[in-house]
């Protein structure tokens, strides 16, 4: 990803003086922008819910129970997004990560008058809508604004930038929380968002090519390493956007700490998230996707041993390291064959995605029963490494995505 050093050959590949008129630099803009917003506080939105007393049970029910409805708007989404516009899509999911804001803003007034269970479900309903509808525009957007032959460039940029942007976002976010509340952060994060969705409005909409919807392409039983791949990558996001976070805050690390261990390593990911597209481009995937799913397995399992901040930091911070060896070329790789047959293949991708990402919740839950919560944290979290690590073998043989 991003180097300091190489700040020029950043903004080479960005197209600086063309910027506004490219479609794909909008993206980016835009990108940065949702980051920003997204960074200061979707870290800390089940730490919030956990101080309303909610328990950690609900709010992890909440999270598996939003996977599923994810993957049915996916569904709905692609097969009328044609008629819609990518743009309008994207803007409509900002505007609902905007209102879902304003509702936790509003929290402890609502919770009264509308009880925890119905609060829970708007609050559930809105964060696992505005993922779907983001997530099924982005991809379209991308695919829709570049060619196959520089996925890889292009995609460490995609993910490096934004990242560059919400570097001290988790940091920011958690100071404004401690020194002041909540709520500040809600408010900050929503006017961010409406200039994130400022500058999609303005630009030109981008259609997408009609395509039939085909069961049998979703579920595509024939290439089951690539499915492999995308349900183990699903299990690691589980592990790292939410099992991680709350078993640093159960171990009594402070949100202070929490931020400044995702500074470091966003840092590292956006360093090395730009060098791995660099390095597929010219030489393939596969060895460096490898390298990247053994390194960040090894960052989950060290992850669960930790004691305190200094090694959260360290485990943190070599996760970010090799996730950006292990994502961008395995999202570059999506991409990259994905450009004829979009909605089936992206909606192939969603189905494996959520189901990884659903097991690990299943197998958290199922620890339950005999583990205290911080025990089944740390259980999940080496299980997960191990998926990641397992995940270079299947990388080794597949000859679907994997060049």
């Amino acid at each position: 990803m991003y180097k300091y050093y190489q700040h020029q050959h950043l903004l080479h590949h960005i197209h600086f003086k063309k910027f506004l008129h490219n479609k794909y630099n909008e993206l980016v803009i835009a990108d940065s922008f949702r980051q920003m917003a997204l960074s200061m506080i979707s870290l800390f939105i089940p730490i919030f819910l956990l101080k309303l007393n909610f328990s950690f049970a609900i709010i992890a029910l909440l999270e598996m129970a939003g996977l599923i409805l994810i993957f049915f708007t996916h569904l709905f989404l692609t097969a009328h997004i044609s008629r819609w516009g990518i743009k309008r899509v994207l803007i409509a999911s900002y505007c609902l990560n905007i209102i879902l804001y304003i509702v936790l803003y509003n929290a402890r007034i609502i919770l009264p008058n509308f009880g925890p269970i119905l609060f829970l479900l708007l609050v559930g309903f809105l964060n696992a809508i505005s993922m779907a509808i983001y997530w099924s525009a982005h991809h379209l957007y991308f695919l829709c604004t570049t060619n196959a032959r520089h996925n890889g460039s292009k995609t460490g940029i995609l993910m490096a930038v934004p990242v560059l942007f919400g570097i001290v976002g988790p940091l920011v976010g958690a100071y404004l929380i401690t020194s002041y509340n909540f709520q500040l952060v809600f408010l900050t994060s929503a006017l961010l968002l409406v200039f994130a969705s400022g500058v999609l409005f303005f630009s030109k909409n981008i259609k997408v090519p009609g395509t039939k919807l085909k069961i049998k392409k979703i579920i595509d039983k024939k290439h089951w390493s690539k499915n492999s791949i995308y349900l183990m990558q699903g299990i690691t996001f589980s592990a790292t956007s939410f099992m991680w976070p709350m078993f640093m805050f159960l171990s009594a690390i402070t949100l202070i700490g929490i931020g400044f261990v995702h500074l470091l390593s966003s840092v590292a990911h956006s360093i090395f998230c730009y060098e791995a597209g660099r390095q597929m481009d010219k030489n393939g995937n596969r060895s460096v996707s490898r390298v990247g799913a053994i390194g960040h397995g090894i960052s989950l399992i060290g992850r669960s041993l930790i004691t305190g901040v200094v090694g959260a930091s360290i485990w943190q911070t070599l996760g970010g390291i090799f996730a950006g060896l292990y994502f961008v070329p395995l999202e570059a790789a999506f991409y990259k064959h994905s450009h004829h047959n979009i909605i089936n293949k992206m909606l192939n991708r969603e189905l494996y995605l959520n189901l990884g990402r659903i097991s690990l919740f299943i197998f958290f839950f199922s620890l339950l029963p005999f583990f205290n919560l911080i025990s089944a944290l740390m259980i999940t979290l080496i299980a997960a490494g191990i998926s990641t690590v397992l995940l270079s073998l299947i990388i080794k043989q597949d000859k679907t995505i994997i060049d």
